[in-house]
């Protein structure tokens, strides 16, 4: 299973877009990824929502209502139960007022 990619991430307003480039395992694109959020200042995990929660077929995906703060993201490929190392985090994004 390759490692996920560093993902681009995009804030605005309360909404940040993280795209990234695809996987693959054998040839074929593989089944889905896996987002996180991480805080900018602790590096602790925080909840994700919109279309990032979940396994997110595309790569491409948009978590909404995200705390202000600073924010890095990161993604994990699977694959039919598989599942690839976690990619490195992108650069960190603000939501400010």
């Amino acid at each position: 299973m390759p490692a996920g990619s560093m993902p681009a991430a995009v804030a605005m307003v309360t909404t940040v877009t993280v795209s990234w480039a695809a996987a693959s395992v054998g040839g074929s694109t593989v089944e889905g990824y896996l987002i996180r959020r991480y805080d900018g200042l602790s590096g602790a995990a925080g909840a994700i929502g919109g279309t990032c929660a979940g396994l997110v077929a595309a790569t491409t995906c948009t978590d909404s209502a995200v705390p202000l703060g600073t924010w890095r993201y990161s993604v994990t490929p699977r694959h039919h139960g598989w599942t690839g190392a976690e990619g490195a985090r992108s650069i960190t994004v603000a939501i400010t007022l």
